[in-house]
């Protein structure tokens, strides 16, 4: 058994230099002596005689926070951390393709639609991460696609039929806006979120998919509410539907697009024409207007002919 050194008022150890005893730190198995050091650094700190002996006390822990130190430290985390976990630089996993491993838990990975994504270690080895991304929402769509061939089944639609490519419903939903006023049917709420209705579902009657007799405008709380309050996939309320088709034959045309109507501007080209004829609002971002307002506008300031084409 070794004699015990005492520490010295004025010792050095590391960057260490005793100033003067603090007191003693009493624990179950023994009793400590702990004293008052300053650092090469400048700062102050209590260090316990037996560890600065033992060469456990150093400094006030500067050193352990330099830069050299922590490389250090990083360098044998990533040691240990290689003897777990080897190299995977250029190891593929499903889509991706890992380009650089730092030993760290996210690598650097190219998808092969080439996409560069950090994709965590743990999950490329499990599988749950096989690409970007690109390969669930292709998993979606093809999911989707088949549901919808489904339900075209169960409907009776011929299968080889996509009914959504017959014709775009943008450019005719924006006409049966513009004949409704930009108001819902409904609730007579005019502006805001609306959306351009079949009152006979597309996929109970395909034949009035693009018919305009057979679509209203209304806002996008009665139509989860009121239009479709059985779900989207069920025929509607025939008591909503026929208030709705009175509306439709109750219009001037029974419903039809006026010839003008048909060939409504786009929001651009109205804000564009408006911005040089009505000057009291040229200051304005006509951009930011929704396609209701700048009709409103446009019909104010009697120049609602104008917009039509």
């Amino acid at each position: 058994m070794h004699k015990k050194v005492p520490v010295t008022v004025g010792e050095r150890f590391g960057k260490l230099v005793v100033i003067s005893r603090h007191g003693t730190k009493v624990t179950p198995s023994r009793s400590i002596s702990t004293w008052l050091c300053k650092c090469d650094c400048g700062g102050e700190t209590i260090a316990a005689g037996v560890r600065m002996r033992e060469g456990g006390a150093k400094s006030c822990g500067c050193s352990k926070n330099s830069v050299e130190n922590i490389n250090k430290r990083c360098l044998a985390a990533r040691d240990v951390y290689r003897k777990r976990y080897p190299e995977l630089t250029g190891t593929k996993f499903g889509r991706l393709l890992v380009l650089e491993d730092d030993a760290r838990a996210y690598l650097r990975c190219r998808c092969d639609c080439g996409t560069e994504v950090m994709s965590r270690r743990t999950r490329l080895f499990s599988g749950r991460t096989q690409s970007c991304g690109c390969l669930k929402r292709e998993n979606c769509s093809r999911l989707a696609k088949e549901l919808n061939r489904r339900s075209r089944e169960n409907a009776g639609l011929p299968l080889e039929e996509n009914i959504y490519e017959r014709q775009p419903l943008t450019e005719l939903s924006r006409k049966v806006k513009y004949r409704d006023n930009f108001t819902c049917v409904l609730c007579s709420e005019r502006g805001g979120r609306i959306v351009s209705h079949h009152i006979q579902p597309w996929f109970i009657r395909r034949d009035l998919y693009d018919d305009p007799k057979n679509m209203v405008t209304l806002c996008v709380k009665c139509h989860s509410s009121k239009a479709h309050a059985g779900g989207f996939k069920v025929a509607p309320d025939p008591k909503v539907a026929e208030i709705l088709s009175s509306y439709v034959r109750s219009l001037p045309l029974g419903g039809e697009l006026e010839k003008n109507a048909n060939l409504v501007l786009s929001r651009a080209e109205i804000a564009s024409i408006l911005s040089g004829v009505v000057p009291d609002r040229i200051t304005r971002n006509w951009e930011e207007l929704s396609l209701a307002e700048l009709i409103e506008i446009a019909t104010h300031n009697d120049i609602h002919k104008e917009l039509q084409r």
